[in-house]
């Protein structure tokens, strides 16, 4: 569902189960990391902002269940950063259909 040629729709339902496992069973996101980290991270640059919201979710997700300096997930976090802001700072992110993933670019950079 992760594979570029499937319909974003796709993109979306798969990042969000990885969402909710990093959110309701972190302890197993580590086994599973090797599935979701480099499409989480591709993804906060999708055309379709439903995408790039789950993209973002799940980057402040991993943000606030693996905090510390000390994290697994430090450096992927620290990565993602400049992928925020360019969906933060591209011209139509306060346009009502990309407000959604602009909010959770904001959040996630904040956590």
């Amino acid at each position: 569902m992760l594979a570029p040629e499937r319909p974003g729709l796709e993109h979306q339902w798969a990042i969000c189960v990885f969402d909710d496992l990093i959110d309701f069973a972190p302890n197993s996101a580590p086994k599973y990391q090797q599935h979701f980290l480099q499409p989480m991270m591709h993804y906060l640059s999708d055309v379709n902002p439903g995408v790039r919201q789950a993209a973002a979710y799940g980057v402040g997700a991993l943000a606030t269940k693996f905090p510390g300096s000390n994290s697994t997930y430090l450096e992927f976090c620290k990565n993602c950063i400049p992928n925020l802001v360019n969906v933060i700072n591209d011209p139509d992110s306060r346009e009502i259909e990309n407000m959604s993933a602009t909010e959770n670019c904001i959040s996630a950079i904040s956590k």
